[in-house]
């Protein structure tokens, strides 16, 4: 490890774009956006610290519509510097302004071998040496991934020599963009049930971003098919958002696995809208409070949802204690 990161420091080149003035009239203009028009909150938890506070709040619409003095008063209390903390004190990175420090970056799915000079797909083992090398340099003060740790799961099989049993695998075998090995549930969330807004007596997560599907871009196919890497999003908004079933989070075959995360049981169409980290955090939360209850009253996932969702909906309404 670089005994010292070097930072770039004591700037005496700047870009600046913006001018001051133009920095405060799109400051005072979004100000004004949320204070007139509002912003969507799909969490009463938040409506009621925003009402608290003294925003006007559609309960209907869960639009907030803030005051700007709220939101500069708020600005005030952000520490205006912070430190990106290392697990050496000796390498936390100072974020004030005054310091620029250089990071790796890429996550790019093939390699020109730096001994053989073959061009090839990457596999786990660059992405280690990616690591060791900017761990040594210096110059680099933060590291992001590089390559992509894509491999054959055959040579990751019990018993294979270069991935014995007993040995932690720390990656997947292939890196899959916004996809995922997805389990099944008692019920299997599917896009028409998200488009057609089907209701479920255990709704319990709300879903805001898109039915989201990504696809090989048409003009790349033809000279790379099979390893098309270039892809276009088809998006298909919400118009509000989408609770989806308690009953998604558990296996239907293993009595006390729950699942939360882009694993659970969805279609792969619906996990284009389930897929993103906010919704997975509440998911998180609700198999948390779930399993709160298997261990409280001794029952499965499953008998959460036959004999103690009234109890479930009522930590989900009062939400994790202490936030």
């Amino acid at each position: 490890m670089a005994g010292k990161i070097n930072a770039i420091d004591h700037l005496r080149l700047s870009l600046n774009i913006l001018s001051r003035e133009d920095v405060l009239k799109i400051h005072t203009a979004t100000l004004d956006v949320i204070e007139s028009i509002g912003v969507r909150f799909p969490s009463q938890k938040a409506l009621n610290i925003l009402e608290a506070h003294g925003a006007t709040v559609d309960r209907e619409t869960m639009i907030a519509k803030i005051p700007g003095r709220i939101v500069e008063d708020a600005l005030k209390t952000a520490p205006p510097i912070y430190t990106l903390a290392a697990r050496d004190p000796n390498q936390d990175l100072p974020m004030d302004g005054q310091h620029v420090f250089l990071g790796t970056d890429g996550c790019c799915i093939e390699v020109i071998d730096a001994f053989t000079g073959e061009r090839r797909r990457t596999t786990k083992k660059d992405s280690e040496d990616c690591a060791r090398v900017a761990d040594a340099l210096e110059e680099v003060g933060f590291w992001w991934s590089m390559v992509a740790a894509r491999a054959n799961w055959g040579t990751l099989a019990p018993g294979n020599q270069e991935a014995p049993a007993n040995r932690v695998i720390g990656l997947l075998a292939e890196a899959v963009t916004r996809r995922y090995r997805r389990l099944l549930g008692d019920v299997i969330l599917a896009r028409e049930d998200v488009v057609s807004e089907r209701t479920f007596d255990d709704a319990s997560f709300p879903c805001t971003w898109g039915v989201d599907l990504h696809v090989p871009h048409p003009d790349f196919r033809a000279d790379f098919e099979g390893r098309e890497f270039i892809a276009e999003a088809l998006v298909a908004p919400l118009p509000r958002p989408y609770w989806a079933p308690y009953r998604c989070l558990y296996s239907r075959n293993v009595v006390n696995l729950f699942m939360a995360g882009r694993d659970i049981s969805v279609t792969h169409e619906a996990l284009g809208t389930a897929r993103v980290m906010r919704t997975g955090g509440m998911m998180g939360e609700v198999v948390g409070m779930a399993a709160t209850l298997c261990a409280r009253h001794d029952t499965t996932p499953r008998g959460v949802y036959r004999d103690r969702l009234d109890g479930l909906k009522g930590l989900m309404r009062d939400g994790v204690p202490g936030r």
